[in-house]
């Protein structure tokens, strides 16, 4: 019995070490997509998030502004390739509560998601003054 244990001790060492690499060579949780719904997913880039794998454009204005939405996590934002120089992009639902941005260049760029369970969104485009508003049709 002592020699069947001294044969399978260097076994049971190697499975440990094994196991623990397996364990420490895994994805750390900073570099996976942050999973989140609804009102959790509020306000987060969603590049960094689920919701940008089951995404979808569901409107789009003549001006290239898109109404992106993600079904799973119920949340909606805008998204514009060739964004004009201090123009303002904006995602809103229809209760006034929105994101925007004013580009930082002509490379494409988007809001932050906005809740969009069980309620509506639109994507608009401002010019430089704020006025003159071209939206989507909501969703």
């Amino acid at each position: 019995m002592r020699s069947l244990t001294r044969r399978l001790a260097p076994l049971g060492a190697s499975l440990l070490l094994a196991a623990s690499g397996l364990v420490l060579g895994a994805a750390s949780p900073s570099s996976a997509a942050t999973w989140c719904q609804t009102d959790l997913c509020d306000g987060l880039d969603p590049a960094t998030t689920v919701c940008q794998n089951d995404a979808e454009t569901v409107h789009t204005t003549y001006t290239g502004v898109e109404l992106r939405y993600s079904p799973y996590c119920r949340t909606a934002w805008a998204r514009v390739k060739n964004p004009v120089p201090f123009d303002k992009y904006e995602v809103m639902n229809n209760r006034y509560f929105g994101y925007s941005f004013i580009p930082t260049g002509t490379y494409t760029q988007w809001t932050a998601m906005v809740q969009d369970a069980d309620l509506q969104s639109h994507a608009c485009q401002y010019d430089d003054h704020g006025n003159n508003p071209i939206c989507t049709d909501w969703f």
